[in-house]
């Protein structure tokens, strides 16, 4: 027993020490050999780097992250509603039509009015948009500034031009400036309408169209101009000489092209053009055979050169001429006022008789004439007359009268202490709380009393009787 427990015993230790080493021979084939622990210890850094990120980026070691989801739960917690499918549905339909409904619109818009697509009613648009910071200071309605006796004002639609001979200046209503720009102009001379400003040097041959913010469009010429007119469509006339001519007028379209040229042999003093920019009127004269004077009025189509009326007025200059509400014009002369109907047949005739007239005014709904009293210096008379040349008003206008206006049927006077408003049926008036330098009042819709260095605008009191007058 003693001996086959010994034999046991080391058949155990001869398994043990061959299970080691089978053991530690399969370890070794799973440690670099010789050779490869050498090339290891050789390798750079770079490439020692290089093959830690390969490591990283083997999907087999790294792989992305995926959240279980369980379908189940997810079926169970979505709540599904027939109706309200069918209401959201319809909904997603509207919403769809009312984006093509909108684009379809805005592609008409374009193509139909691309023309008023400009850069001028862009900033019409944004002109009450105050980019401005904020300092404090308010100006409502104040427009300010620098003194200049050859200061000239001009309403333009809902702004106030200021003319000088060196300057030009647009004020908004809140006194701030639209636009401003250096000029040269010995003679200044302005035309409005609803769409542009025209100013014209009558001693020289240049003129400019402005809007609102900008300076549309500029032409220098050969003459002087001697006049011009400007529709609200934007269509517009103005007169000059030539070498072969004594009158030209250019005719041109709102995009500032030339659409025609009317020759005269005679001195252009006066020119209309009709709102719509259809018809223009051309005021001419000179001398005949005889060595008197004739006044020769022609209308024709603004895009063609055949006259629609063409007659002359013998022994009168005209002075003015001008379109009127019901279709008519009106011609005015040293001696008086003719007011035609669209025929040109000669509808009335006011005459001026002895009176010397200081100042005419004329608008599509009748006119003003100022008079100077001939037994005492200084005294005004006025005379109002609607446009069938009918006298509606006729007023001492006293003295110390510094500038006049007339629009819309009213007629305004304005005096050193107060400014008053007449027409046919009432009569008012704004006195100023301080003494002020006045020069000027313009008038177009709004009413601007201008002074030396500012603008005020008034506020009527009640309409005074003309008992106490």
């Amino acid at each position: 027993m003693g001996l086959f427990e010994k034999n046991r015993k080391n058949s155990k230790k001869s398994e043990k020490k061959t299970k080691k080493a089978t053991d530690l021979t399969e370890n070794q084939t799973s440690l670099p050999v010789e050779g490869e622990k050498e090339k290891k210890h050789k390798m750079t850094d770079v490439e020692r780097r290089q093959n830690a990120l390969a490591f990283k980026r083997d999907p087999e070691y790294n792989k992305e992250y995926t959240p279980y989801v369980d379908p189940v739960e997810i079926d169970e917690e979505t709540v599904k509603n027939t109706e309200y499918e069918k209401i959201a549905g319809k909904f997603r339909l509207a919403k769809w039509a009312v984006i093509i409904l909108l684009v379809l619109y805005s592609i008409f818009m374009v193509f139909t009015f691309r023309d008023r697509i400009t850069l001028e009613n862009f900033r019409y648009l944004i002109r009450n948009v105050d980019f401005d910071i904020e300092t404090g200071i308010n100006l409502q309605n104040d427009i300010i500034y620098d003194a200049d006796p050859d200061n000239m004002f001009v309403k333009y639609r809902d702004y106030l031009a200021l003319i000088g001979k060196n300057s030009l200046k647009i004020y908004d209503s809140s006194g701030r400036e639209a636009y401003t720009e250096k000029v040269s102009l010995a003679s200044p001379a302005v035309c409005t309408s609803s769409k542009y400003m025209l100013i014209y040097d009558r001693q020289g041959g240049g003129y400019s169209v402005y809007s609102y913010f900008n300076r549309e469009f500029s032409e220098e010429m050969t003459h002087p101009v001697c006049a011009a007119a400007m529709s609200d469509s934007g269509i517009y006339a103005v007169a000059s000489v030539s070498s072969d001519y004594d009158g030209v007028v250019y005719i041109y379209n709102e995009r500032f092209k030339l659409i025609n040229r009317v020759f005269k042999n005679r001195t252009v003093s006066g020119l209309a053009v009709t709102d719509d920019g259809s018809e223009v009127l051309i005021c001419a004269y000179g001398s005949e055979s005889d060595g008197s004077v004739s006044a020769e009025i022609t209308t024709l189509p603004t895009a063609t050169k055949d006259s629609r009326l063409h007659f002359t007025v013998d022994g009168i200059i005209p002075y003015d001429c001008g379109y009127l509400e019901n279709g008519g014009f009106y011609i005015i002369s040293a001696d008086g006022i003719r007011i035609y109907e669209k025929s040109g047949k000669e509808k009335s005739y006011y005459s001026f008789g002895s009176e010397v007239p200081v100042k005419y005014m004329a608008d599509i709904h009748g006119f003003a004439i100022l008079f100077s009293d001939k037994n005492e210096s200084g005294r005004m008379r006025c005379v109002m007359l609607d446009e069938n040349g009918k006298v509606t008003l006729e007023r001492d206008a006293g003295f110390g009268l510094s500038a006049s206006a007339l629009d819309g049927g009213y007629l305004y006077l304005l005096y050193a202490d107060r400014l008053v408003r007449l027409s046919s049926e009432s009569v008012s008036e704004f006195r100023f709380s301080t003494p002020v330098s006045v020069c000027d009042v313009c008038a177009a819709g709004d009413v601007f009393v201008c002074t030396s260095t500012s603008v005020i605008i008034p506020e009527w009191e009640d309409d005074v009787s003309r008992d106490n007058e």
